[in-house]
């Protein structure tokens, strides 16, 4: 049945919203008024203050007075653009390896006046657990950051890999803050546990209920874990 919810949304929302890129501020929520590359067809959500608006409240939260944001899975840069805009972090880091997101990132920061801007540090590599041409190695991060630090991940099912790369250094820094989107029951016992055991406190967040009339299409078990100490 959601399917098929999904399916009449796409058939209305395809013949009542214009389609192609366009430059947008967005409408509502802590993202309000970052201006970025939309295209209503497929990123309405994201226009109207709906994308991921579960965690809002967190974002919020987690951001609170940081000296450092990293923004792993930075994809087009929402949340990068958002520490930029809205915190006053010295130093915002990106991680984004794909070619054609960081294209994106660069347009929606150049579109926001901040490219070039002192704070923003680009990494375009991968992150696993080691150093490489392509990979760079979780714990590293340790070397880079100062407290208090938000750390916003959504790598697409990589997240506990990452975790238990940062065991040795990076998760028993002190002040360190995170939201993690996970995309499985699974994954989200696997990340559950390897906070735990670098002693953090963890909340789920699952998708609100509303999801059924508003789907983002992601999938019904992708939620995000918010991981303090």
């Amino acid at each position: 049945m959601a399917w098929r919810k999904s399916g009449v949304l796409s058939k209305i929302k395809g013949a009542l919203l214009p389609s192609g890129l366009q430059t947008r501020s967005i409408l509502t929520g802590p993202f309000k008024g970052i201006r970025m590359e939309i295209d209503l067809h497929s990123e309405s959500q994201i226009y109207a203050g709906l994308f991921e608006r579960e965690v809002y409240p967190a974002v919020r939260r987690l951001s609170k007075d940081v000296r450092t944001v990293v923004d792993i899975g930075a994809a087009q840069g929402e949340y990068t653009l958002y520490a930029l805009l809205k915190t006053a972090a010295e130093r915002v880091i990106s991680i984004e390896p794909d070619p054609a997101m960081i294209d994106k990132l660069h347009r929606n920061l150049q579109l926001n006046t901040l490219d070039p801007n002192g704070r923003f540090e680009l990494c375009a590599k991968y992150v696993g657990a080691s150093e490489g041409a392509n990979m760079l190695a979780a714990d590293r991060l340790a070397e880079w950051i100062q407290p208090p630090c938000f750390l916003k991940m959504d790598i697409e099912g990589a997240e506990a890999t990452v975790l238990r790369a940062s065991a040795a250094r990076l998760l028993p820094a002190p002040g360190l803050r995170w939201l993690i989107e996970t995309h499985s029951h699974a994954l989200k016992k696997e990340c559950e546990s390897i906070l735990a055991t670098c002693g953090y406190t963890t909340t789920y967040i699952p998708q609100a209920w509303w999801r059924t009339l508003l789907p983002e299409l992601r999938g019904t078990e992708v939620g995000w874990l918010v991981a303090t100490k």
